[in-house]
């Protein structure tokens, strides 16, 4: 089979994967459709371009497993998604069960203090980011540079900051009902704060996270205006690399899409490269090492461990390009790994989501963006899950202790969502229309 054969497989087994699993949960907006268009845009549109702009500086046989390994990838992905095993549900659930009180699902406790207070520690956060980088106010004149040659060292603020922007965010959301357009406009807003954090996805994962709030929590969004709100979230990607110097050119800001020609660069590599054996994998574990504890803790582990492989030494100097999720697993085991990875990336990811369809509540927002979306969106970056879950129980705790202390806005009640005909407000019935596993 050629190329061109394989990618239109590739773009075949994409599309067909979200239609099964969008027809299984009664809507589009599933964590597989918003995979698929990233997926579809890194290993299909991509690819032709490079291979029309004679991009690609290995043999055509590295393209084409590539391309192959990116088909079995995407479509154990989806076959998690709709077989009815899950074996995360029941330790999410259990999880959110043992946390109580301290787990945010009370909208008694979102009183204009806590919310005044969350706003104070993001600008604490913040503020250290631009003192501990010693970008100083770079990080509000130039906020790109700052983010790509200044967070080495202080990116536990960077996060931090982000962390802090979300749940604030997603607290405004839920406090009371919220119509679209307030929807939309609350979702604008801190997309725009959220550029002088210099990250384009993150800024971008607002709208995401404001259209799926509206599709379970104020009513269902038709298709049409997914696929206009992908578009635009599409295009907006690419303006923003045009307005942050990160291209010049149309060319410049499709090709910036290069996690499938640096992944294809290792097969074609992998004679010298050879299996790892889970050494890749295992090295992940330095991801919850904190290099403030640790300074010797080394810059390349996990994805980044490929990627210097390739670029000696390029990690040191932030230099950290992207590959497809499929990496580490291939790295190691090749064929199995990739499969390895597609069916844990799956079970996470479906488990969040399920638990996000039958509570519609903060907390399970809260973790479906931390965990749900499998690329791009997480409210909490490059944390480890535990120590992201002792943030939000922390968070949870001081919202708690300002409720409270503030016993007449107790009597406000609880904000429950029941217009949306694909979720169901906490504690009821799950709704016929969701298949629950």
């Amino acid at each position: 089979m050629n190329t061109n054969a394989l990618l239109g497989l590739n773009a075949t087994a994409i599309v067909a994967m979200v239609l099964l699993v969008s027809r299984k949960y009664k809507t589009l907006l599933t964590p597989l459709t918003l995979f698929g268009g990233y997926w579809f845009i890194s290993t299909v549109l991509a690819p032709i371009l490079y291979l029309q702009l004679k991009l690609f500086p290995f043999h055509r046989s590295a393209i084409d497993y590539s391309i192959s390994l990116s088909i079995l990838y995407f479509g154990v992905l989806g076959m998690v998604f709709l077989v009815n095993f899950s074996p995360l549900d029941p330790l999410l659930s259990a999880l959110v069960r043992v946390s109580r009180p301290l787990t945010l699902q009370d909208s008694d406790d979102f009183t204009g203090i806590a919310i005044g207070f969350l706003g104070l520690q993001f600008i604490a956060s913040y503020c250290a980011l631009t003192v501990t980088s010693g970008a100083g106010w770079m990080w509000l004149t130039n906020t790109r540079e700052a983010y790509s040659y200044h967070r080495i060292g202080a990116g536990i603020w960077w996060a931090m900051a982000q962390a802090d922007l979300m749940l604030l965010f997603l607290v405004l959301l839920f406090r009371r009902r919220r119509t679209v357009w307030e929807v939309v406009v609350l979702a604008f807003i801190f997309a725009v704060v959220d550029l002088f954090l210099g990250s384009k996805a993150s800024s971008l994962s607002y709208p995401v996270v404001g259209m799926v709030f509206v599709n379970f929590c104020v009513r269902k969004v038709r298709i049409r205006f997914i696929v206009l709100g992908g578009a635009l979230i599409f295009c907006s990607a690419l303006a923003l690399q045009v307005t942050q110097a990160s291209a010049r050119t149309l060319i410049d800001t499709l090709t910036y899409f290069n996690y499938f020609q640096n992944s294809a660069m290792m097969i074609a590599s992998f004679r010298q490269f050879h299996f790892r054996y889970g050494m890749v994998t295992v090295s992940n574990l330095w991801f919850c090492v904190p290099r403030a504890l640790y300074p010797d803790k080394p810059f390349a582990y996990g994805q980044h461990l490929i990627a210097d492989w390739m670029y000696k030494g390029a990690a040191k100097h932030g230099f950290t390009p992207g590959m497809l999720q499929r990496s580490v697993g291939c790295a190691d085991f090749g064929v199995m790994g990739v499969m390895a990875t597609a069916v844990l990336d799956g079970w996470i990811a479906k488990a969040a989501y399920q638990y996000l369809v039958t509570r519609r509540n903060l907390v399970s927002f809260v973790i479906m963006g931390q965990i749900g979306f499998i690329y791009y969106i997480q409210l909490f970056p490059t944390a480890p899950f535990p120590i992201f879950w002792i943030w939000l129980l922390t968070q949870g705790a001081v919202f708690w202790i300002f409720g409270s202390l503030a016993p007449v806005a107790r009597n406000r009640g609880t904000t429950e969502y029941v217009s949306s005909p694909v979720a169901r407000p906490i504690d009821r019935e799950p709704h016929p229309e969701i298949t629950r596993n």
